[in-house]
Parts: structure tokens; C-alpha cells; sequence
């Protein structure tokens, strides 16, 4: 899914993609399907689409916080803003939040577009809040939680909740993935 009519993109999105990283959201959502779904009903696949939709948006934030960061490097190699510079790396990582939405959007349904979608305003909230506090010693730890909330814990929820979603589980269980 990260083709592209422009080469560059398809070349820093798979750069991104393939430098490492364990995958633990979409493991997560395919995961929660296989454990909430009814033996009896015929499934489609499409909670694979949904998985990887979930790492796009990880990918596409981890574009934007190495810019915003300055990173030089990612899993031992240079990150795509060292590479190619911040202008393409940002624009690459609107790609992948858009490829994103297309995935949902041909994958999910409109619950999920929605958690999807208010999860990517809490991730965007959460980098701009740990931004607003960049080497703030009086933190407090409220402050401390919702930024790792926003930044970390909000996808993962979400990855648990989508693989639930795509299935006929009642909402108790995707509440109790969530939390």
C-alpha cells in the first residue's frame, strides 16, 4: 500500500517501514480480531487492512517527531528528515496519514473511522502538548501522563479496539480493550 506515482515517496515510506520496529499495533489489532471473533460467522481480512492503517499513522508520527525533534537517527539508521530533509519528510508523512484514511475508509466502517480519526487528534494534541512542556522542570505529572497518553497509549488503545471492531463482539469486550 505505500505505492505511489511519485517514486520518492514510495522510496522514504518504505525506508521508514523497513528500517525495523516490532509492529506491535497492528499485531495488536490482528490479535484482538482473532480473539473476538465468532467461529461461525465467515470473515473477511479485512482487519489486515485496518492493521495497516493503524502503522501508517504510527509511521506518518514518527515522520513528524523526528522533525519536530531533530532526530538524526531511528533503530540505528538515519532517519528520513537526515536523509532527505524536513520538507519531504513531513509531506511524506501526510502520505501516509492519507493512505491512512483510504485504508479505513475501504477497510472499516464509520466507528472506526472515527476512533481512528479522533485518535490521530489526541496523538497530534499529545505531541503538541509535550512541545509546549520541552524542558519544562516543574512538569507535573498529569501534564507527564497525558502527553504519553496522547503520543503512545491512544494508538495502542485504538489498535485494540479496531481488531474487536472488525468482528461481531459486543462493545463490553472492545471497552475492555480499550482500557
Amino acid at each position: 500500500k505505500l505505492d505511489s506515482k511519485v517514486p520518492l515517496i514510495q522510496e522514504i515510506a518504505t525506508h521508514l517501514i523497513l528500517s525495523g520496529g516490532k509492529r506491535l499495533r497492528p499485531l495488536l489489532t490482528s490479535c484482538c480480531f482473532e480473539m473476538c471473533k465468532n467461529q461461525f460467522n465467515n470473515y473477511s481480512n479485512k482487519h489486515i487492512g485496518l492493521a495497516a492503517a493503524v502503522e501508517f499513522i504510527h509511521a506518518a508520527t514518527l515522520l513528524h517527531d523526528d522533525v519536530v525533534d531533530e532526530s538524526k537517527n531511528r533503530r540505528g539508521s538515519l532517519t528520513a528528515n537526515e536523509v532527505w530533509g524536513n520538507k519531504t519528510s513531513v509531506l511524506v508523512g501526510d502520505f501516509l496519514f492519507s493512505r491512512a484514511f483510504q485504508l479505513m475508509a475501504k477497510y472499516g466502517n464509520i466507528p472506526i473511522l472515527k476512533l481512528l480519526s479522533n485518535t490521530s487528534v489526541i496523538i497530534s494534541e499529545g505531541e503538541m502538548l509535550e512541545l509546549i512542556n520541552d524542558k519544562d522542570p516543574t512538569i507535573n505529572e498529569d501534564i507527564y501522563f497525558e502527553v504519553i497518553n496522547g503520543k503512545t497509549a491512544s494508538l495502542f488503545s485504538a489498535s485494540c479496539q479496531v481488531g474487536a471492531m472488525s468482528t461481531t463482539t459486543n462493545q463490553e469486550k472492545i471497552d475492555a480493550l480499550k482500557s
